[in-house]
């Protein structure tokens, strides 16, 4: 009977492959081959995002730009943000961009807090993130005035009663 074996033996991150030919258990041949394959790990990549405002203090019925920006990883990049804790919203770069902005859609004075809480890159790497930026909107100022004329002539004092509101 003739009988061939093979084996393989893993040492240290190489695998060596034993042949045997045996014929009624005397052994006619051997055959021993390195053949061994490298595990490498997968490059650690970090990623890293930001988010900024061009301006962080505005008048009801202002916008401005919100830009998100990536770097670390490779475009496009994908980010998800709150707006005052409310539900996540996601917002993605596109043709190998790095950066991407929106416009504020506030519609009432108050402040608005957005923040970043994640970005991912188009190779699948994840970073979570816990940044903000705070806009505060207010009413734009209202001035107004009244005055008692009671007749007065050229020259003679008037009294004028400010009305100021808003900042």
């Amino acid at each position: 009977m003739k009988l061939k074996i093979f084996t393989n033996i893993s040492y240290k991150n190489k695998t060596f492959i034993v042949s045997l030919f045996l014929i009624c258990g005397v052994l006619l041949n051997s055959y021993a081959a390195l053949n061994y394959t490298e595990i490498k790990k997968k490059p650690t990549t970090t990623i890293a995002a930001s988010i900024a405002a061009a301006d962080e203090e505005l008048c009801l019925g202002e916008q401005t730009p919100i830009t998100f920006e990536g770097a670390g990883g490779n475009p496009n990049y994908s980010f998800t943000y709150t707006v005052n804790n409310g539900a996540e919203q996601t917002i993605a770069t596109e043709n190998d961009q790095v950066s991407v902005s929106i416009n504020t859609s506030i519609t009432s004075s108050g402040t608005y807090v957005y923040n970043l809480i994640k970005v991912e890159d188009s190779s699948g790497d994840i970073e979570n993130l816990d940044q903000e930026i705070t806009i505060t909107v207010t009413e734009p100022a209202s001035v107004d005035f009244n005055f008692t004329n009671d007749n007065a002539c050229s020259g003679e004092t008037i009294q004028f009663t400010s009305n100021a509101t808003g900042n």
